[in-house]
């Protein structure tokens, strides 16, 4: 299984290379742009082509070049256990913990197309296990021979991609899997580096109505309130979607697999 961090603009700060252990870092490659390898150079890197821009590109281009199975995770992101005495609390993931983790998502892509691992953000809410036909964002896991099989696309939407990967195969009737017996969180929406160094309110609502374009019976356009994740912005256009719903007409459609 290859194992990449994304990254643009972050040389200095690396939070997930800094939360992984050592067996995990051993196996894992950051993803950078073509002319952001001098930067990064520390570490050890799986550079894009020249013409490769943005995160979609990206995505794709990570896609078409792994191993059968690939993870793909933010640069931002930090790792929590729930307690044993209140498992809708959470403590620091251990390095064991987290060795764990990436063995069950190995695991897990054999009987699942895609696998997530559920956000801190809410994460009080559902204490079980897994988590089936939900949201997946910030560690996105793939079956990629499969994807590449069926010639999925990632740059539909130059935000937002995730979530339409996510419906693309949910709406082909592949379930996907959440493991929501340990979390990840990051250290904020729209900070320097990454998708904010092109993305802005404009670009965002964009990128929302082609998702709904895409998916219009499972995707609804809103505005959000928010004064914390996004720097600057006190409201923003986001969307609502129906995981639930598109895995279900997929599986009615093409079976459940």
């Amino acid at each position: 299984m290859d194992i990449y961090i994304l990254s643009s603009g972050r040389s200095n700060k690396q939070t997930t290379w800094a939360s992984l252990p050592r067996d995990v870092q051993a196996r894992t490659k950051i993803v950078v742009p073509h002319n952001e390898r001098e930067a990064y150079k520390a570490f050890p890197l799986f550079s894009t082509p020249p013409e490769i821009k943005g995160i979609g590109p990206t995505r794709q281009w990570v896609l078409e070049n792994s191993a059968k199975k690939v993870v793909m995770l933010d640069d931002d992101l930090v790792f929590a256990m729930r307690r044993e005495d209140n498992p809708s609390l959470f403590q620091n993931a251990t390095d064991a913990e987290v060795v764990k983790l990436f063995k069950d998502i190995e695991t897990h892509l054999d009987d699942h197309a895609h696998v997530g691992v559920a956000t801190r953000e809410g994460g009080n809410r559902n204490t079980e296990d897994y988590i089936l036909n939900t949201r997946m964002m910030r560690v996105l896991a793939y079956n990629a021979e499969l994807v590449r099989g069926h010639k999925l696309k990632y740059h539909r939407v130059q935000f937002m991609e995730d979530f339409d990967m996510t419906l693309q195969l949910l709406r082909l009737g592949y379930s996907n899997l959440l493991i929501n017996w340990i979390v990840q969180n990051q250290s904020g929406s729209n900070l320097q580096g990454g998708c904010s160094q092109y993305r802005n309110v404009q670009t965002q609502e964009l990128a929302a109505h082609m998702l709904k374009e895409h998916h219009p019976d499972f995707v609804r356009v809103v505005i959000k309130q928010t004064q914390v994740a996004w720097t600057g912005m006190k409201q923003r256009t986001d969307v609502v979607i129906s995981w639930k719903k598109a895995y279900s007409e997929g599986a009615t459609k093409y079976g459940s697999r």
